[in-house]
C-alpha cells in the first residue's frame, strides 16, 4: 500500500490550467504584435515625412544660393514639360568673365533638375530633389510685388506609399542688389 501511494501521486497541470496559461499567453503577444504594429507605422511615416522635409531643404538652399548670385532672373520659361509651369533661368558673371547659365526644371516624373551652362557651352546637369510635386498650384516661382528683386518659391513634396506624406515649404529669395 505504501508502495501504491508513493508512485502513484501524479504531477503536472490539469487541462483547465492549460487552456488559462495558454489564453493569457496569447492575449499577451497579441497586444505586443499590435504594439509592434503600430510603431513600425509610425516609423515609415514619420521617414516619410523627414524624406519630403529634405527634399525640400536641398531644392531651397540650391535655389535661393543661384538666385542670390543672379544678375539676371528669368522665370516661367526655358525647358518646361507641360503642366509643370516650372522653370527658372538664373544668368550671371563671376569675377573671372566666365558667364552662367543656370536652368531649374522639374521633370513629369518629380524631379528637381539643375542645368549649369558656363559660356555658352553644353550644360551638365544635376538632380537636386525627387518626389516634387509637378502640378502648377503646388510649386512655383513668382516675383513679390513691390519688391524689386524679391521672389516667392513654393515648392510642395510628395512622397506616395503606404502613408502618403505631403510637405509644403514657401521660401523668400532675394537677387543681391548690383
Amino acid at each position: 500500500m505504501l508502495f501504491k501511494r508513493l508512485f502513484n501521486t501524479r504531477r503536472g497541470f490539469t487541462l483547465v490550467e492549460v487552456l488559462v496559461a495558454l489564453t493569457i499567453t496569447g492575449l499577451i503577444m497579441g497586444g505586443i504584435s499590435t504594439g509592434i504594429i503600430q510603431l513600425m507605422s509610425i516609423s515609415e511615416r514619420n521617414t516619410n515625412a523627414i524624406t519630403a522635409q529634405r527634399q525640400l531643404q536641398q531644392a531651397g538652399d540650391a535655389i535661393s544660393t543661384d538666385v542670390v548670385q543672379a544678375r539676371r532672373v528669368l522665370y516661367g520659361q526655358g525647358n518646361t514639360p507641360a503642366g509643370t509651369g516650372f522653370s527658372i533661368v538664373l544668368e550671371w558673371t563671376n569675377l573671372v568673365g566666365n558667364e552662367f547659365t543656370i536652368t531649374y526644371r522639374i521633370t513629369n516624373d518629380g524631379l528637381l533638375l539643375r542645368d549649369e551652362s558656363i559660356n555658352g557651352g553644353t550644360a551638365t546637369t544635376r538632380k537636386i530633389a525627387e518626389h516634387i510635386s509637378t502640378s502648377a498650384a503646388n510649386t512655383f516661382f513668382v516675383p513679390r510685388s513691390g519688391f524689386p528683386g524679391t521672389y516667392t518659391l513654393t515648392i510642395t513634396a510628395i512622397i506616395e506609399g503606404r502613408y502618403t506624406v505631403t510637405e509644403t515649404r514657401i521660401y523668400e529669395v532675394r537677387q543681391r542688389s548690383s
